[in-house]
């Protein structure tokens, strides 16, 4: 995430468009000061926003490609990244909250694929961690036809993720076809189809195991059998 992205993203979120300020969701008459950053315009560095106590909470805004040492030193009581972060930079953010046991938020479209940030939330389950998925279904807003031509307007390799949350082919899968275009029903395999079990024995990941059958009449290789594990 750039400063020009963060403005035009949580900025915006948070406080409204250049020259709007309240009209996001943090109400106006709550707005403390407002900081600006340098060497992005309209960028705020901080935010200052009235607390109920009397005082005031701070809001810093920061941005990836400032890399992890930007975000070190400080005891935060929550983070809120929006898109996905480095893993660098995700896991210095838990260190951030650790004395206050705050919150750590990700809001993101899993573009990269199954990253070493997603696939410790889709593959190291733990009760400290929790994933809600959006899809297209739930946005309301949308009438159906909408809905039919945004799903049309994107690429197969990134349909899934834009739609349903699911880690976009192509990164972390090998090819960029939804599974959804190549699946057949299932039926009885000929005896005479030679058949394949590939094997990877899990070292610091899962072991896999994956069972082809070939048909050599049409040249068509066909997923049968496929399996996880975990040590």
């Amino acid at each position: 995430m750039t400063g020009e992205v963060a403005r035009d993203t949580v900025q915006r979120v948070l406080v409204g468009r250049p020259g709007q300020e309240g009209t996001g969701s943090i109400p106006k008459d709550a707005l403390g000061e407002l900081v600006p950053a340098r060497g992005t315009p309209d960028l705020l560095d901080s935010i200052k926003v009235k607390h109920a106590s009397g005082g005031y909470s701070v809001i810093v805004i920061k941005t990836y490609a400032s890399g992890r040492e930007k975000f070190v030193g400080e005891s935060l009581s929550f983070i809120w990244f929006d898109e996905e972060p480095p893993a660098d930079i995700y896991t210095e953010g838990l260190t951030r909250t650790n004395v206050g046991n705050g919150p750590v938020w990700m809001t993101l479209t899993p573009l990269l694929g199954m990253s070493e940030v997603v696939r410790r939330f889709l593959l190291e389950r733990s009760p400290d961690r929790h994933i809600t998925t959006m899809t297209i279904d739930d946005v309301a807003h949308y009438s159906e036809d909408e809905k039919k031509k945004i799903i049309a307007s994107y690429p197969a390799h990134e349909l899934e993720a834009r739609t349903k949350g699911v880690p976009v082919l192509g990164s972390g899968r090998i090819f960029p076809i939804a599974e959804e275009i190549i699946k057949c029903a299932p039926f009885p395999l000929p005896r005479h189809w030679t058949r394949i079990i590939g094997t990877d024995f899990g070292w610091d990941h899962p072991a896999a195991a994956v069972e082809l059958a070939w048909d050599r009449d049409h040249d068509v290789v066909y997923v049968v059998g496929r399996t996880a594990l975990r040590r």
